[in-house]
């Protein structure tokens, strides 16, 4: 953005598709990627790839594929970023339940695009509600039902 501030798009798994719009209209773009983990760039020629594309019908559901999940991402964020941020987090909480002994707040943080610190006021909220808990920096859903209502 104008300001420099990184905003967490989306993870992607292998195989995938990095920045397919940009390179059909020959564009440079303002986006990057970083791994967390070790992995491969296969770059690729745009004349090879033009002439996969108009060749292998496969490749194009994998492409098209790929793109309209490129749209369901975008429209995520959008109708996240109109949520107030006690919303988006409990959201956040549910849609990632499984894997939240793994997630840091600062990681939480990052995914949603806000400041630690309205993130920490947020979760001191929920304890006090005693939807969460915390421990060790880990968030815990205590009150899944609860949530589930105040989300619809």
């Amino acid at each position: 953005t104008a300001s420099d501030k990184e905003i967490t798009l989306h993870y992607f798994n292998p195989p995938n598709f990095i920045a397919e719009m940009p390179a059909f209209k020959k564009l440079n773009y303002p986006a990057n990627a970083v791994f967390e983990e070790d992995g491969e760039i296969l770059e690729i020629d745009f004349i090879n790839f033009q002439n996969l594309c108009s060749e292998n019908k496969e490749f194009n559901f994998l492409l098209i594929s790929s793109l309209f999940d490129k749209i369901k991402i975008l429209e995520k964020k959008l109708s996240q970023n109109a949520l107030d941020l006690r919303t988006r987090l409990l959201k956040y909480l549910l849609e990632n339940e499984k894997n939240l002994d793994t997630i840091s707040q600062k990681q939480i943080a990052i995914d949603l695009n806000v400041r630690a610190q309205s993130l920490s006021r947020v979760l001191k909220e929920l304890k006090i509600s005693e939807l969460i808990d915390t421990k060790k920096g880990r968030i815990e859903i205590l009150n899944k039902d609860m949530i589930m209502k105040e989300l619809w």
